[in-house]
């Protein structure tokens, strides 16, 4: 019988405080990755803010690439007042930009 279970060795399940950072990247050389991944685009959760009115979220099918904030210009023109018609719909989207300060890359 196969252990798929986690691993006790594991770094990724331990809390914060008990890792200890022991190096920062400060440049990336050379991109290799497209930086481009295929997923569903949705309004964000608050209405009220300002970036609601300026972005949409890409929220990508492979787990390993970070969500990104999309310019609502580039998304279709009805998606603002019919997002449940694209609910279910495949957009490729391209990280273009991620700021050091923002939980959330561009596209």
């Amino acid at each position: 019988k196969q252990d798929d279970g986690p691993k006790v060795n594991d770094p990724r399940l331990l809390p914060d405080e008990f890792l200890q950072r022991t190096a920062k990247v400060v440049y990336i050389l050379e991109k290799k990755h497209s930086r481009a991944a295929t997923g569903f685009i949705k309004l964000l959760a608050d209405r009220n803010s300002e970036l609601f009115k300026r972005c949409a979220m890409f929220s990508p099918v492979d787990h390993r690439v970070p969500r990104v904030y999309v310019p609502l210009a580039d998304c279709p023109p009805d998606f603002v007042t019919k997002p449940e018609a694209y609910s279910q719909m495949l957009f490729i989207c391209r990280i273009v930009d991620w700021k050091e300060d923002n939980n959330f890359a561009s596209g």
